[in-house]
Formats: structure tokens, C-alpha cells, sequence
């Protein structure tokens, strides 16, 4: 994989927290009890491709549903094609082992209170699973509804958390907090826009006008199907000049890629459609170079967009990046890992989760500040 996408990033933050069994702590006594549902086949595969909450399946090219399966979509038309893979994400749903429930049920009643001590509002939501094969979505984990959806591999890992005392628990709490946190967005996404655009920065477009080299490589995220965030640069030396606009994108790196593993994070130049409304665009276009071809770069390599979002992993949605950022402070806040860096630059984000999941009764009614331009110190990787 050509750049760390997704919950695949969140996996190196588990090897980096993960330590050796002699870090146990057995003896503390048996935490409450957690609400927590493990979906039985009949209803993971009605869950798994209901589009209520999000619009997914109609998003999605035949490419796309053929990467995101791992086989070839061979239907013609549009909906047969949507039916067919609907049926191969049906298909891929299993029933969880008594082993497997128990080891995620060890975890979370040991998450659970830490969380609810740091963010109670966000300790409010029930957890729900659903057990997947790893053909689905690259192996990924990711969300649907109200619903975590864990591939089978991963079961063993959790399984091994389970038995690595505090050290093992924090590991499983930046995955399951990372995907919960979708969840959530899903479920309010007025709660995350204070963050979205006062924290990290991110203007929401009106419209992003198509493009086919970018209707080519296409990936729609999950968790994140909107992605009409775009991201201001401004120069320093120049203040009171416009800013330059960027599109920040998870796509294929190339139109003919056949698997998931060929993603690239890219931030895509754009300008206003309308330049007379330069001071407070709404429509955008891409900016084309002399061959026609959209003017990229790798998104990582952008660093006041990696130093605004605060993390090299998964910057490439705003959605994304939320989730990161409650997985670190969950870690640093609840398990007082400092493998987590908390530093100066989670101060904003740390007042914005605390206003939005401080109290059991949700957000405080805040008017956020205006949101700053300005360039943070650049960030390390955590």
C-alpha cells in the first residue's frame, strides 16, 4: 500500500501501544456491565445494506463494488449491478464464535468505564457488531448505521488484547473508539462541525464541479461519503492574499486498479467557479495544468494541512480525521498512554471534545470562535 489509509494506520498505532503480557493487571475487580450487541447472521445481513443513514450503494462505480468485493462485478445495468454486490456484502456477513463475544466483551467492559470517565456523552452510545470476511472492504474495518462491521482477522487480534491486561485493552480502545466515533458522526453530524471548521480548518463547498479524471478513480469511504471539504492555504508572507484551495481525496492511483491496496491520498488544486465570489466561494473547480490533467499532489507532502488536521494517518476526510483525533485523546485522556504525544497542538481539540462529550446531556449550546488560518507548529506522526 502506497500510503497509510483508513483504519489500516490505526492498526500501527495498536503495535505501537501494545505490550508484553507482564503488564496485566488481573486483580482489579469486574467493571459494569456494557451494551453491547453482536449481530446474529439474519440481522447482519439485513444491516449491512440498509442505505438509510447513508446513501452508499448508489454512490458506487462498477469498479469500485468490484475492488470492495474482490472479484469482478459482471452485471450490466446499474441496479443489477448494486444488487449483485449487495448480495456479495450479504454474503460475506458470519456469525461471531462464543470466543470472539467474549474477547470483545472483556474489552469493552474494561473501555467502557475509562471512556465514560473522560467523555461520558460518548460513552452514551451502544455498542453494535458485525462480523464480516476479509474480502469485504479491503479487510478494513469501517461502519454501517449504528453497526461496527470487524473483519475476521481482526477477531484474533482482539482476542489477544483480551489477555494483555491494561496495555492490550488501550490497543482495542484506538480501533473500537476510532469506528464508534463514525458511528456518531453518522448518527449527529452537527455535533462535528465546530471541529470540522473552527478546528481543523475545513470550508464545506456548495459544489466541487465533476471532472472525469477523478470520476475515474472514484472511492467512495463509508464513513465518509460527503466530501465536499475543502481546505484553505494561505501564504504567511502574504496575508491579505486569497487563499489557495485544495481538495483533499482518497482515490484509485490509477483508473484500472483492481484492488482496495491501490489507494493514494491526494489534495486536488482547485478554484472558485465563480472567481467574483472569491472572498467567500461556494462552487469550485479543478485547477487543470497544460495537458488537462487536474493539478495534485500527494497529501501527506502538504504540511500546513497535515499540521491543521494533527495526524499523517487518516487526514484525507475530515470524518477521518475526527476519528483519530477521539481514539489519541481516548488514549491519552482515559488510559494515560503517552505513547499518544499529547501535546500542545490537541488543546483545541481536546475543548471541543470536551463541550461536545464532557456531559451525559450532549454539547454545550457554544457559539464556536472564528476559526484560525494561521498555521500550527508542524506536527510528527503519533
Amino acid at each position: 500500500m502506497s500510503h497509510l489509509i483508513r483504519r489500516s494506520s490505526v492498526l500501527l498505532l495498536v503495535a505501537a501501544l501494545f505490550f508484553p503480557k507482564s503488564s496485566q493487571a488481573q486483580d482489579a475487580p469486574p467493571p459494569a456491565k456494557v451494551a453491547v450487541t453482536f449481530l446474529a447472521l439474519d440481522q447482519a445481513r439485513a444491516a449491512i445494506i440498509d442505505d438509510s443513514a447513508d446513501p452508499y450503494f448508489d454512490k458506487l462505480t462498477a469498479h469500485e463494488m468490484s475492488a470492495k468485493t474482490g472479484e469482478p462485478i459482471t452485471s450490466e445495468t446499474p441496479e443489477a449491478q448494486r444488487k449483485e454486490c449487495k448480495a456479495r456484502y450479504q454474503a460475506a456477513c458470519e456469525e461471531f464464535t462464543d470466543e470472539e463475544r467474549q474477547a470483545l466483551t472483556t474489552l469493552l467492559t474494561r473501555i467502557q468505564p475509562a471512556v465514560e470517565r473522560a467523555y461520558p456523552g460518548f460513552a452514551k452510545q451502544p455498542w453494535s457488531f458485525i462480523k464480516v470476511k476479509p474480502t469485504l472492504e479491503g479487510g478494513m474495518p469501517h461502519t454501517r448505521g449504528q453497526h461496527i462491521i470487524l473483519p475476521a482477522p481482526l477477531m484474533g487480534a482482539f482476542q489477544q488484547m483480551a489477555g494483555a491486561g491494561d496495555a492490550g485493552t488501550a490497543a482495542a480502545a484506538g480501533i473500537l473508539v476510532h469506528e464508534q466515533t463514525h458511528v456518531i458522526e453518522r448518527l449527529h453530524p452537527d455535533w462535528f462541525k465546530a471541529l470540522f471548521t473552527h478546528v481543523f480548518g475545513f470550508l464545506h463547498a456548495k459544489q466541487i464541479q465533476p471532472n472525469p479524471w477523478v470520476t475515474a478513480r472514484q472511492l467512495v469511504n463509508p464513513d465518509g461519503i460527503d466530501t465536499n471539504w475543502v481546505f484553505p492555504l494561505k501564504d504567511d508572507d502574504h496575508p491579505n492574499a486569497e487563499p489557495r484551495w485544495i481538495w483533499p481525496l482518497v482515490i484509485f492511483a490509477d483508473p484500472e486498479a483492481k484492488s482496495l491496496r491501490q489507494m493514494s491520498m491526494v489534495a486536488l488544486e482547485l478554484e472558485p467557479a465563480r472567481p467574483e465570489a472569491a472572498v467567500a466561494p461556494e462552487t469550485f473547480k479543478l485547477k487543470l495544468d497544460a495537458s488537462g490533467e487536474p493539478v495534485h499532489q500527494s497529501l501527506p507532502d502538504v504540511a500546513a494541512y497535515v499540521t491543521a488536521v494533527r495526524t499523517r494517518h487518516n487526514l484525507y476526510h475530515p470524518n477521518e480525521a475526527a476519528a483519530d483525533m477521539m481514539a489519541r485523546l481516548v488514549i491519552a485522556d482515559s488510559f494515560g498512554k503517552t505513547a499518544a504525544r499529547d501535546g500542545q497542538e490537541m488543546a483545541p481539540v481536546r475543548d471541543w471534545a470536551k463541550d461536545t462529550f464532557g456531559s451525559k446531556d450532549g454539547p454545550k449550546p457554544a457559539a464556536p470562535s472564528a476559526p484560525s488560518r494561521r498555521p500550527l507548529q508542524t506536527l510528527q506522526s503519533f
